[in-house]
């Protein structure tokens, strides 16, 4: 998985109501997997639209 930090604006939340994480799993990683799956995207479209 990329190494990258959380947002601000996550990081902000958490501080403010730190029981948001509670009961999630792999936390860490949603905004990991939300870029991938966004980059995975602008890539199928970049090909469909040759």
């Amino acid at each position: 998985m990329n190494k990258s930090t959380m947002p601000q604006y996550i990081k902000d939340l958490i501080k403010k109501y730190p029981q948001i994480v509670s009961g999630r799993k792999n936390f860490k990683f949603y905004n990991d997997r939300i870029v991938k799956t966004l980059k995975l995207i602008k890539e199928y479209y970049k090909n469909t639209n040759n």
